[in-house]
């Protein structure tokens, strides 16, 4: 099957500890045969697709939250769980984006679901099967199609960002998602807004988790963003940082901030176009070809991106780039929060 074009296995599997090594839960041994016998011959990239195995299964599988059922409290407890799985290492959490079963058929619920799986490590639809659990979002009525639709393409669009996060995380550094009190320890605010999370280095996420409000059409969501400078990745308003806000949106929004003097690397019509928010920093894009071991002979391109103000017209970015892979693409520059009023 695997010579058929099959890339990866689903270890769809009971955890438990009935082994005749005691301690051992079995689904901890199946991951690691199946991830070691997908890389036996050196070249191609272990991975691995099952449940939460014991401690150390971080190291093997994307994980899935198992059937989750199609309610409001469902998804917001898994924004949170996503989240708080980097407390053990294991960073890249997927789930049944939608719903897998139970409840009662949402659109709306659907879209939240859509626009908050963009924003995590792996994104899956899947369902029991239900008529009525169908997530194709071309199906849906407009409103509700157009919103899904417009979450797809950010997420295809910034994956070049989410890639260089998860060479991070090989690398040793922590996963793509993580819980504020993970970049503000220090801060008590950290520790008291599950319903939000850092989305790689530069941006934080707060997706909204609870139904529009009946007159105004639009949904709220109290994030607390950590001192400094931030800005909407959308539209560029800055906000200021070491506080609480209440931020609303139509269905077509989520709540997205780029922390100031961030580069945001992402694809667009084949061209690598950088989001530059206002501030002095460094950012990154780590590329290779994302299949085989070719990066540990040094084929792959690890750019930086760094900038500055040297005073309050001029802006300097400078470009550094190692490595010899060989899919270079043109550069464009995009500024944004350079010239809008404070919110």
């Amino acid at each position: 099957l695997e010579e058929d074009g099959v890339d990866f296995w689903w270890m769809d599997w009971q955890q438990g500890t009935k082994t005749t090594m005691p301690g051992l839960d079995p689904l901890w041994y199946l991951n690691h045969l199946h991830s070691s016998d997908l890389a036996r011959d050196g070249k191609k990239r272990a991975m691995a697709f099952s449940r939460w195995g014991g401690w150390g299964s971080h190291r093997y599988p994307v994980g899935f939250s198992g059937d989750s059922s199609r309610t409001w409290e469902t998804l917001a407890f898994e924004v949170e769980i996503t989240a708080q799985s980097a407390n053990t290492g294991f960073g890249w959490w997927s789930h049944d984006i939608g719903g897998f079963c139970d409840g009662f058929p949402d659109d709306e619920l659907y879209v939240r679901w859509v626009q908050f799986g963009v924003l995590s490590p792996i994104f899956r639809f899947h369902n029991c099967g239900d008529p009525t659990l169908d997530y194709r979002p071309w199906c849906k009525e407009e409103k509700y199609r157009s919103a899904s639709l417009a979450a797809l393409r950010f997420r295809s669009a910034i994956f070049p960002y989410l890639y260089t996060a998860a060479h991070t995380n090989h690398l040793g550094g922590v996963p793509p998602c993580v819980p504020m009190y993970f970049g503000c320890p220090d801060h008590e605010e950290a520790y008291h807004c599950p319903g939000q999370y850092l989305f790689g280095p530069s941006l934080l996420a707060a997706p909204f988790t609870t139904p529009a409000h009946p007159e105004t059409g639009l949904a709220e969501k109290v994030v607390w963003l950590p001192p400094g400078d931030w800005y909407r990745f959308d539209s560029g308003a800055f906000y200021e940082g070491g506080r609480w806000t209440a931020v609303h949106g139509s269905l077509e929004e989520t709540p997205l901030f780029a922390r100031g003097g961030s580069a945001v690397p992402r694809d667009a019509d084949n061209v690598t176009e950088w989001i530059v928010f206002p501030g002095n920093g460094e950012s990154e894009l780590y590329e290779d070809n994302g299949t085989d071991m070719a990066h540990d002979n040094g084929e792959f391109r690890l750019t930086r991106c760094t900038q500055g103000r040297e005073d309050e017209k001029t802006l300097r970015l400078q470009f550094r780039s190692e490595g010899r892979f060989d899919n270079q693409k043109p550069i464009r520059i995009r500024l944004r929060g350079f010239e809008v009023p404070s919110l």
